[in-house]
């Protein structure tokens, strides 16, 4: 079975469509980067806000 150039990179258009990347090969990189940034904020702020690091505590 054969498939043609055209039929292949309008494949390719439409799975980048669905994708929703809008032409940003990183985009789902970039989402994982600022939810680990993000979760790790919020941890040293709950260990903060629980005293458990700061205030010069071993």
């Amino acid at each position: 079975m054969r498939t043609s150039g055209r039929a292949v990179t309008a494949m390719v258009v439409a799975i980048a469509a669905f994708l929703g990347s809008q032409g940003d090969e990183w985009d789902a990189q970039k989402d994982i980067l600022c939810d680990t940034l993000g979760a790790l904020c919020a941890s040293v702020v709950f260990l903060m806000a629980t005293g458990r690091i700061g205030k010069g505590s071993t």
